[in-house]
Order: structure tokens, then sequence, then C-alpha cells
């Protein structure tokens, strides 16, 4: 068995990465047993460099927790985008 840790910054960048997730799903028997797929959220903290805004609107705890969002996504959301990940890593984990 492989163990493959997939990294992504949201669900926003599997809708804009042009995959065919049918197709991909379709692979799905061929992995059975063979590889472990672990999906992982790219999660940062948000530092002093950041605004008191930014934490209020794009983070979670008060900068603790803050989405990366690839060069060509600008503000995607208000939060959602980093709580909703925080939910599906503690889910899996």
């Amino acid at each position: 068995m492989v163990d493959v840790d997939l990294w992504y910054t949201g669900a926003h960048e599997f809708l804009t990465a042009g995959w065919d997730l049918g197709e991909i799903a379709e692979m799905q028997d061929m992995f059975t047993k063979k590889v472990a797929f672990e999906p992982r959220a790219i999660i940062t903290r948000c530092g002093a460099s950041c605004s008191k805004e930014t934490k209020e609107n794009l983070c979670v705890n008060d900068g603790q927790y803050c989405p990366v969002y690839p060069n060509n996504i600008v503000n995607l959301d208000n939060g959602d985008t980093i709580a909703e990940n925080l939910i599906a890593q503690t889910i899996r984990e």
C-alpha cells in the first residue's frame, strides 16, 4: 500500500484546476488496496503583517487559521473557506 498526501487550498482549487473529476472517480477501482489518498488542506497563520480586516474577513480565531489562495483567486469569501477546510480536516483525522 502506498500512502499519498493530496495537499489543496480549498474546494475552489478542484473547481478551477480543470480536472475531470468524473474521470478521476472512474479510476477508483484501480487504486483500491494499492493507494491510500489523504486529503490535507493548506492552512497558514496570519502574523503581524496581516491587517485587522484580513483577520476578521478571511481567517478564524484572530488570524490563527487563514486560507492560502492561489495567485489567481481574489477574495472568495468571508472566512467560509478556512472554516470548511478546518471542518474537513478534523472529520478526516
